[in-house]
């Protein structure tokens, strides 16, 4: 498909994106520990909302690329690949690990930890299957990982709306989503408005923009504060238990729509303002360090957390919780040396076996191909 290739990303709002994608990992990060720590987080650390923020900022950023720098499907294929995976298959295998050998001795009761068939699960959600239709397969000590299921689809989704024409783009399209399933479809609207603001490119004038941006975060505050999310979900629980069972990470949709609604208008105003930019470009190198670690910090977290409880069993005071947590911070940085900043590399070695199973599949229908080099 044939595209225009437009500028990059406004400076205000990529340095912006930065720090809410590491600050949202963040929050995912301390309300786990807290849950199993203090036991206190569900309204202090927003989790779920975290991951609805991450949803819209996706599909703003992935319709970018898509548009500027991935020339193809195959490019772009590529690409999205390498990102999901330098990252979570090092976390499948480390949360597998863990769930055999550290959740025995963790000495307190985790969620979602004593997966009955991890090994199972892990090649599951290795292959983005663990949330499709009304699966909901557990990575092994990584709750979390839930989340890439669900973009992972959406990426197959886009690039399939977006590279393909005519009656593949349909058929393609339509496949994917029937395969991805309903409780995937419930959020991707979360994931399409990402989309709908980067192609719309909304601009408006420094006035307007202070008073959306601040309107924004009005209603976040009021949306957090009186606990929207439960509220809607519990009535919605009473009116249709078991259906609501089903749709696991997806309960929340009616609220999500909300949320979603809160965090675009949000994104379109941040670029009129000029303070912002005052603000944050300052601090670009600083927001896109601890973006880098990202990934590694969503997904590794509980992991880790749950080997550190292992080894420190039960706990008794406040010191010993604030050291699990000190410790879980520390370590996050250097776990992504070792995945995401090697996410070049991580390219590399898939476009070689991409080729090698190009080249045999080629032998194997008695002909030789010769395999494209995807753009990095």
């Amino acid at each position: 498909m044939t595209t225009n290739r437009t500028q990059d990303l406004p400076p205000t709002l990529s340095v912006y994106f930065n720090l809410l994608r590491f600050g949202c990992a963040l929050i995912v990060l301390l309300a786990h520990a807290c849950e199993n720590t203090f036991y206190k987080a569900s309204l202090i650390f927003p989790a779920h909302h975290a991951v609805i923020v991450f949803f819209v900022m996706s599909g703003y950023v992935i319709a970018h690329v898509a548009e500027t720098k991935d020339r193809d499907l195959g490019a772009y294929a590529l690409n999205r690949a390498s990102r999901l995976w330098s990252v979570g298959i090092p976390a499948l295998i480390f949360g597998l690990l863990v769930e055999v050998f550290a959740v025995p001795h963790a000495g307190v009761t985790i969620p979602y930890t004593g997966n009955a068939a991890p090994l199972s699960s892990a090649l599951t959600n290795l292959v983005f299957a663990g949330q499709n239709w009304f699966l909901d397969a557990i990575a092994p000590a990584d709750p979390p990982y839930w989340s890439l299921n669900y973009e992972a689809w959406y990426y197959a989704i886009f690039g399939a709306a977006f590279f393909l024409a005519g009656h593949k783009r349909i058929l393609a399209t339509i496949l994917l989503c029937l395969v991805a399933g309903p409780k995937m479809m419930l959020l991707m609207p979360c994931w399409l408005a990402g989309v709908f603001i980067y192609r719309r490119r909304i601009a408006l004038p420094p006035r307007a923009s202070i008073a959306l941006f601040a309107a924004s975060l009005v209603a976040y505050v009021l949306f957090w504060r009186f606990n929207v999310q439960f509220m809607i979900r519990d009535r919605m629980e009473e009116a249709w238990p078991l259906i609501m069972v089903k749709l696991g990470g997806s309960n929340s949709f009616a609220s999500d729509y909300i949320l979603t609604a809160i965090v675009a208008a949000n994104f379109i105003a941040l670029p009129g303002i000029a303070a912002a930019g005052r603000l944050l470009m300052p601090l670009k190198r600083l927001c896109a360090a601890a973006a880098s670690c990202t990934l590694t910090l969503y997904l590794f977290h509980m992991p880790v957390l749950i080997l550190l409880l292992s080894l420190y069993g039960r706990w008794d005071g406040l010191w010993r919780p604030l050291s699990i947590l000190a410790l879980l911070l520390a370590v996050m940085p250097l776990l992504a040396l070792l995945t995401e900043h090697r996410l070049g590399e991580f390219r590399r070695l898939l476009r070689r076996a991409a080729m090698i199973i190009h080249a045999l599949a080629g032998r194997m229908h008695g002909r030789t191909l010769l395999p494209g080099t995807p753009a990095e």
